[in-house]
């Protein structure tokens, strides 16, 4: 199976996975941006986490434990460049996402 089709096929699955953990980065990106800036944070990061999606490469999907973490990973990086795109620098974006 190619990446694109895996991650397609369970693109609700994923994107619900993503959305349950998305409150408790929604709640930093709140305090530190505050209620609007953060509510948009969240859904920007939601809208680049579905467009990486057919990107990512396919290591398995249900064979490999390790598929979850990539694709969680991935959400990361786009709540990353949704701070980036505010002018949080690489050290603020990783505290928020630390936290």
């Amino acid at each position: 199976m190619e990446a694109e089709s895996w991650y397609l096929q369970n693109k609700p699955k994923i994107m619900r996975q993503v959305r349950v953990a998305l409150p408790h980065f929604r709640k930093r990106f709140v305090e530190a941006y505050g209620k609007e800036e953060g509510e948009a944070i969240a859904g920007e990061t939601m809208q680049r986490f579905e467009a990486l999606l057919p990107d990512l490469p396919y290591i398995g999907g249900d064979e490999n434990t390790l598929t979850r973490n990539l694709y969680l990973t991935a959400a990361m990086l786009a709540m990353y460049r949704s701070l980036q795109a505010r002018g949080a620098s690489v050290e603020q974006a990783a505290r928020l996402i630390y936290l």
